[in-house]
């Protein structure tokens, strides 16, 4: 059963909390308060402000709070600055139940904007929730810890949209394109940099998914920060849960009949996932 299908099973229901509701603000601030390890401590009147702005969105089940999302707009972006679930209830869909109502709302901004630390080995959940790196830089604390820029994307046109119909062929690129494309030294450097030749730019277009964000998230060191760089020149894929369920089961269908051990590795999981 798919988290999506879990969060159904489970009757959420996703909603801003009235300012007047002070038992589902307390909530909201002792869900956070739970999780300061990872979210930091925000004051309780950030709580407020932001249940006064319509910009604390809960997550009830029977009666119960049992996470809730934090965030604000700007003139570029809406900033999602906590994402919290209660321990029990993870792994349920709960919290793409939030951003997917976040987005729905607000799909008129180009996207949603976080920022985690990347010691916290939360990658997978933010590529998860359809979110890709942007950026990353050290963040301010003494320590300088490589805070990430994540990135849910509402398919505005951007300097990188090209027309649907001046594009042959659409490719999906993996880590090693990417390396390859980012350090000229490479074994088979020549061949990644002819996919992006003068001569075949109009016909070809190089496009990130899922796997490659989960890929560049195993990285250590600073090459993790250049491939992020770019990978953001690249036109970023995003589907539907149906959509890559139906392809993924056909893939492996079809790969099984020839590979029944398939699949073998990590990236192998990786490159048939989200």
């Amino acid at each position: 059963m798919s988290h999506r299908d879990d969060a159904a099973r489970l009757t959420i229901r996703i909603a801003p909390v009235d300012p007047n509701d002070e038992a589902g603000i307390l909530a909201a601030v002792d869900l956070g308060n739970g999780a300061r390890a990872t979210l930091g401590l925000l004051p309780t009147a950030a709580y407020r402000e932001a249940a006064a702005a319509g910009t604390l969105v809960l997550a009830h089940r029977d009666g119960s709070v049992i996470g809730y999302a934090l965030y604000g707009l700007s003139a570029h972006h809406v900033r999602l600055t906590h994402l919290c679930v209660h321990p029990a209830d993870r792994h349920h869909g709960i919290a793409r139940a939030l951003v997917e109502w976040i987005s729905a709302r607000h799909a008129d901004y180009p996207g949603i904007l976080a920022r985690c630390r990347h010691d916290y080995g939360l990658g997978d959940m933010w590529i998860g929730l359809g979110f890709a790196q942007e950026w990353e830089a050290p963040g301010r604390s003494r320590a300088g810890y490589l805070v990430v820029n994540w990135w849910r994307d509402h398919g505005h046109p951007n300097l990188f949209t090209r027309a649907p119909d001046t594009v042959l062929v659409r490719a999906s690129v993996d880590l090693n394109i990417l390396r390859d494309l980012e350090e000229p030294s490479r074994p088979d450097a020549a061949e990644a940099h002819a996919l992006v030749g003068d001569d075949i730019t109009d016909r070809l277009q190089l496009v990130r998914t899922a796997a490659l964000a989960s890929e560049i998230d195993a990285i250590q060191g600073p090459l993790r920060g250049r491939c992020i760089r770019r990978a953001q020149a690249l036109t970023a894929v995003a589907c539907t849960d149906d959509e890559v369920d139906g392809v993924k089961a056909a893939l492996l269908e079809a790969t099984g009949r020839g590979w029944p051990r398939y699949p073998v590795t990590p990236q192998d999981n990786s490159t048939s996932g989200t």
